[in-house]
């Protein structure tokens, strides 16, 4: 390969481990998954907010993508990776506007049942401060599940709920 596209090659890995590295930073839990003991004592910000703010963040990674890096000159490797990357991103921002189409809880899984399996399987605890921070988690599951609740009244008030079945189970 050229300098240049050697060059362009580079700048596109750094690109995607850039928006990578931002979004694993909005979430505490896959940090946690990632095996990182960054933000150990936290949970996830599940609000409108910050969905908003992955929206924006993905808006801006796409315009990045498209402005900073020209798919003609690609490798045929790296063209690819950016075509997943856009489809990806064109993907979550066309479905944005059904973020609240969805059921995050029912009688098999959800967020109800993931917090203490989550709780169980990737929060180790090997030191005092890991189980200060496993408290801080178990302190911080009231607010986790407020916001649960506000998103699920949001979904009710646009008539998204289960069937009826569901709930006896």
């Amino acid at each position: 390969p050229s300098q240049q596209s050697a060059s362009q090659h580079e700048r596109l890995q750094a690109f995607f481990e850039k928006s990578f590295e931002d979004a694993v930073a909005t979430s505490p839990i896959w940090q946690s998954y990632l095996g990182r003991k960054t933000n150990y004592g936290k949970w996830d910000e599940i609000s409108e907010w910050q969905r908003l703010q992955d929206y924006n963040r993905t808006q801006k990674e796409l315009e990045t993508l498209r402005s900073e890096f020209n798919y003609d000159t690609l490798s045929p490797e790296d063209q690819l990776s950016y075509r997943i990357f856009e489809v990806s991103a064109e993907d979550e921002l066309r479905f944005y506007k059904w973020r609240h189409h969805s059921y995050p809880l029912n009688q098999m899984f959800g967020t109800h049942s993931n917090v203490p399996s989550f709780l169980i399987t990737v929060h180790s605890i090997d030191n005092k401060q890991q189980a200060k921070d496993y408290i801080s988690r178990l302190n911080g599951v009231e607010t986790y599940f407020d916001q649960l609740i506000a998103d699920l009244k949001r979904r009710e008030a646009n008539g998204v709920i289960p069937p009826k079945f569901v709930y006896s189970h």
